[in-house]
């Protein structure tokens, strides 16, 4: 069992979550590895709060401000968290009194905020020991059901003071919101904001008779057994569950079904460019969702296709010259970690597929950021971008933070998107100590860096960074167990690279982890087996 996280300090970033606002991944989750990744972020800010010590006694004065701060929480599209027992800066708080572990238990939270709340509120809690100090993790889920805002349900006094009544701290009626760190009620411009579920809701209600007729005849067809494959025009209007099942009624049509895929996938490029008025996320989902039914069906053309409008989407927004390059910076760097977040999500499929032969495609796509500077990997370079425009930890000169946040988001994506996970359809929100999903995107994060680490470069510093450093080092060993014992393994993703330099990488990049590891404060290292300690001492390094 490895150890738990030190009292190291986080470490910082130099610009605000107002003015960049930092990615924190809100998705549910209470384990242990999240406490320490959400410490790891060292800053409050929107989705995430700290509390150095609550008191949680009925009608004590933390009560009633844990009740404003959740109401708060639940008015943001995706929730929010609350650290208890740590200090505003991601430390432990060992010199505030310790929590009462009975006090954080989930129905005893959802019971005490309700008391004060007018509307459905979501509550799940855990406590974990954490070098020897409890610290409570608080999740705060909006309601989906009717996607509006919680509204208070009564005033909120506090305890007198010296005799004299105070102010309330809310009032019945109010509705509340969060606007950087701080709670504050909701404000006209806030509005949309608040309402993003609703509008998601009405999506769904619009979109569900047209997507249920359209499964009903895909079901029709593919249960006609007769009368020769038959194909199924593609639209992009489709929601994910039926593009799924056509894509795949279209790869079993043979080389028509196939046409036709390939000419949405051109459809699609358009679509999925970032603009004033669109994301392009639902696009890149497509995208995404047709590689992995290519891996599925192992048709390598398509992938490359699918895999190449990615790349191409990624250049013209990331690289020297493309011509989205000039977008806004906000709306280029979060198009381009959504990009990011697709191909960990392929490449973690990959793995789960035992599909080597294609990783190093996916890897090797080089970006040219600057007329002298080439970044081996468009995996690097978008870690570097997000990073230092604010959307994952950073330290002060820009260099990534624990990179958790990374695999926790891609996790996410996939547990929100069930059509990017069709070999993992029972997964669920809390993690435990072998989840596929995470075990999957660590060890293809492993095998990344392993290949970036073998190719020469010319510059200072690694041209990877290990994101699985954040995380039990046990999610990530067993990949280097089966690359050390396959010698097939080793030449799909390797080709002709000689053992030395690859047993070189992996010792470069286990030891880069292991300080990576040290520097976060989480003691969460790579242990070598027997087997692959040997095949790095063998190669005589």
């Amino acid at each position: 069992m490895h150890s738990v996280v030190t009292t190291a300090s986080p470490r910082k970033t130099t610009t605000t979550t107002e003015e960049l606002g930092t990615l924190i991944t809100v998705d549910g989750r209470t384990d242990y590895e999240k406490v320490v990744e959400l410490l790891q972020n060292g800053t409050e800010d929107r989705e995430l709060d700290y509390k150095s010590y609550l008191d949680l006694s009925r009608g004590s004065k933390h009560s009633i401000e844990l009740a404003k701060d959740c109401a708060a929480m639940a008015n943001l599209p995706r929730g929010g968290y609350i650290v208890v027992g740590a200090k505003d800066n991601g430390d432990l708080a060992t010199d505030a009194d310790p929590i009462t572990r009975g006090q954080f238990d989930s129905a005893t939270l959802t019971q005490k905020v309700r008391d004060y709340i007018d509307g459905p509120i979501h509550i799940t809690s855990a406590v974990h020991e954490v070098s020897g100090w409890l610290v409570a993790v608080i999740h705060i889920r909006p309601d989906d059901t009717a996607g509006l805002p919680v509204v208070m349900g009564k005033h909120g006094v506090l305890p007198k003071r010296d005799g004299q009544n105070r102010n309330p701290v809310f009032y019945e009626g109010q509705i509340l919101t969060r606007q950087g760190s701080m709670n504050t009620p909701m404000s006209y411009s806030q509005w949309e904001d608040a309402l993003v579920r609703y509008r998601e809701r009405i999506t769904r209600e619009a979109s569900a008779y047209t997507n249920g007729l359209l499964q009903q005849i895909l079901d029709a067809v593919r249960n006609q057994g007769s009368g020769g494959p038959v194909t199924v025009p593609l639209q992009p209007e489709m929601d994910l569950a039926t593009l799924s099942t056509a894509v795949g009624q279209n790869f079993e049509a043979g080389a028509a079904g196939v046409t036709c895929i390939r000419r949405f996938l051109t459809v699609v490029q358009r679509s999925a460019r970032p603009t004033p008025s669109s994301s392009g996320e639902k696009a890149l989902d497509q995208l995404c969702l047709i590689a992995l039914s290519a891996d599925d069906f192992r048709h390598d053309e398509v992938y490359e296709q699918a895999i190449g409008i990615l790349a191409s989407l990624y250049t013209n927004v990331g690289g020297l010259g493309g011509r989205d390059a000039y977008l806004a910076p906000d709306v280029k760097n979060r198009y381009l970690l959504a990009v990011l977040v697709r191909v960990f999500i392929i490449g973690s499929n990959l793995v789960r597929e035992s599909h080597w032969e294609w990783i190093p495609s996916l890897v090797r796509r080089p970006i040219l950021q600057e007329t002298s500077y080439k970044y081996l990997t468009w995996l690097r370079h978008g870690q570097v971008q997000a990073s230092r425009n604010g959307l994952m930890r950073a330290d002060d000169h820009g260099r990534p933070g624990t990179g958790g946040n990374l695999l926790a988001l891609c996790r996410s994506h996939m547990l929100d998107h069930p059509e990017l996970r069709t070999d993992c359809p029972d997964a669920s929100i809390e993690v435990g100590r072998a989840d596929e999903l995470l075990d999957s995107l660590c060890q293809f994060d492993m095998l990344w860096c392993l290949i970036i680490a073998t190719q020469p470069s010319d510059h200072l510093g690694y041209e990877y960074y290990a994101s699985f450093a954040g995380f039990f080092g046990d999610r990530t060993e067993p990949i280097l167990d089966e690359f050390v014992r396959s010698e097939p393994m080793r030449r799909a993703l390797f080709a002709d690279t000689d053992d030395h330099t690859i047993a070189a990488a992996m010792k470069q990049v286990v030891e880069h982890a292991t300080r990576e590891s040290q520097v976060m404060g989480v003691h969460t290292e790579i242990r070598l087996s027997q087997r692959v300690a040997q095949f790095i001492a063998e190669a005589d390094i």
